[in-house]
């Protein structure tokens, strides 16, 4: 019965190791894949078409969040079944099962991070398009003016102060 017994724990004790390894292998690509999301979160996007590209990340990120939630709810009632055994794992598979946990409100803190950060920038964008558009706006004005004064050069016996004229306008 002792041999039996003792049969017994060894394989159990050998399927909760295999099975702390799959929560470690789980808890690692979890962790990339959070890793690959902070990635791309910090990058300041410093045009309106980065805005934009930023903007659609996060869109398409509320899938990714999703199925790396539901990832992480399987990881989490696997690390259950070692507590529901009182299977004593390593300080470092414990602590990648809380870091994993903890990343879906870090991103999401990053998230509205970033958000904030995109509105700083498209505030510096508009104040620059706004002040390209005066100067653009008196530009055109000098260049009407421009045009207006060429219909005073009607002598042909000026043709070359004309063409002085004409080319300051082309320019």
């Amino acid at each position: 019965r002792n041999l039996l017994l003792a049969k017994h724990d060894s394989i159990i004790s050998e399927i909760l190791t295999t099975h702390v390894g799959h929560c470690r292998e789980i808890s690692l690509y979890l962790e990339s894949e959070f890793d690959k999301i902070f990635v791309e979160l910090n990058k300041r996007p410093e045009d309106i078409e980065g805005v934009a590209a930023m903007e659609d990340y996060m869109d398409g990120l509320k899938s990714t969040m999703k199925t790396l939630g539901e990832l992480s709810g399987d990881m989490m009632a696997y690390h259950g079944l070692l507590d529901e055994y009182k299977y004593k794992v390593d300080y470092d598979v414990g602590h990648a099962l809380w870091q994993v946990y903890a990343m879906p409100g870090q991103v999401d803190a990053k998230m509205d991070e970033v958000r904030v950060a995109m509105e700083a920038v498209r505030k510096q964008l508009n104040a620059l398009q706004e002040v390209e558009q005066v100067a653009f706006g008196t530009s055109l004005a000098q260049l009407e003016k421009d045009v207006a004064a060429l219909q005073e050069h009607t002598d042909l016996a000026k043709v070359d102060e004309t063409a002085v004229v004409l080319a300051a306008v082309e320019v």
